[in-house]
């Protein structure tokens, strides 16, 4: 059996799960493609949802205090799932345009 105090608490998850936010100096340069830089998206979107859920149950389980942190965190990972579902809809678009030109 192992001890209870063993057992990693949400509030050091969800610390340990920040996403680091790059600046326009940090950002890579070069030739990215277009899959990889969705990927990129879709997993940091994933990433702020899990970092907000983690914030959420700490913050229900009175292990954190900053209500400010875990509504800004929340916020993020809202807006990162509707920028993934924009980039959708855009490539779903341009694919049934291509589908209707006659060639």
């Amino acid at each position: 059996m192992s001890n209870i105090t063993s057992i990693i608490s949400p509030s050091e998850i969800y610390q340990a799960n920040k996403v680091p936010v790059k600046t326009a100096n940090e950002a890579e340069t070069g030739n990215v493609s277009f899959q990889n830089m969705l990927s990129d998206a879709i997993g940091q979107a994933d990433n702020l949802q899990a970092v907000s859920q983690e914030g959420t149950q700490a913050l229900l389980s009175g292990e954190v205090d900053d209500i400010a942190k875990v509504m800004i965190d929340g916020t993020k990972a809202e807006l990162s799932l509707n920028m993934v579902i924009q980039i959708r809809n855009k490539v779903l678009d341009a694919y049934n345009e291509v589908m209707r030109m006659s060639l």
